[in-house]
């Protein structure tokens, strides 16, 4: 555990979407500076997987399957994390999919419902889930996964950016009805970063025999010139989720690589 930030010491996280790339980093991060963390997701195989690898480094973690656009599989993973530790004090909301990279006219309509169920309906019910057990307890904090595509429009991305846009409007909506409560929500606005997601959509635009199979796609439009890295997100998160963040509220942080500055 790290010596760093103790305030999140003992405390009780989840983590949703906690098998894929900023999400693994984010319960990592957490975890190494002393919370217990519940990992969900629901690629069951894959959230075991990496909650066996930080159990393997002393972590206190436990995995546990959902789909967060279902009702009472949500209820369950918050029950769960109750059962297990007793309380919950950090979350971290967020599980999300991309969709197909397609131009609109394009877009199959159950497709887009998905879409909408896992990225905007799934951060509904995770806050609807979790937040009156912060209240209960006046205290605790909240950060959901917004992106870049919440502060510009990406062409061919049009309903994974409406749905950024979704969650960016509940953070600010939800931290404005609990501001003069001790519970805290945010999100985080990652930009380019190197995970399997963007690599999904660098492979269906790559050009045939592309040995980089289109790696590099979105560097013209990240100033820094490198993607970013999970664990740079996790950071900000971690952050976000301690006391040191304790006058933040209805934030979006971007973590971009300069991309909404000279956007």
């Amino acid at each position: 555990m790290s010596t760093q930030s103790s305030s999140l010491a003992g405390k009780v996280a989840i983590v949703t979407g906690a098998a894929g790339g900023i999400g693994g980093a984010s319960a990592a991060e957490i975890g190494r500076h002393g919370a217990k963390v519940l990992l969900v997701d629901n690629r069951d195989d894959a959230v075991r997987q990496k909650a066996d690898e930080l159990a393997a480094e002393g972590l206190d973690v436990a995995a546990f399957t959902a789909d967060v656009s279902d009702v009472a599989q949500v209820d369950a993973y918050v029950a769960d994390a109750i059962a297990r530790w007793g309380r919950i004090d950090l979350f971290h909301n967020n599980a999300a999919m991309e969709g197909p990279f397609l131009p609109i006219q394009d877009y199959d309509v159950d497709v887009f419902d998905r879409l909408v169920a896992v990225n905007v309906r799934g951060v509904f019910l995770g806050l609807r889930a979790v937040l009156p057990k912060l209240l209960a307890q006046d205290s605790g904090a909240i950060v959901n996964t917004s992106s870049i595509a919440a502060w510009v429009g990406f062409g061919n991305l049009a309903a994974y950016t409406a749905t950024k846009h979704a969650v960016a409007g509940f953070t600010r909506a939800v931290a404005a009805e609990i501001a003069t409560t001790n519970v805290r929500v945010n999100a985080v606005s990652p930009g380019v970063i190197e995970t399997e997601f963007v690599k999904r959509i660098e492979r269906v635009v790559a050009a045939p025999g592309d040995p980089t199979e289109g790696h590099g796609l979105f560097m013209p439009s990240v100033p820094k010139q490198r993607y970013g890295q999970p664990e740079e997100i996790a950071k900000v998160v971690r952050f976000l989720l301690s006391d040191d963040a304790s006058y933040v509220l209805g934030a979006n942080w971007l973590a971009d690589g300069g991309m909404q500055a000279t956007g």
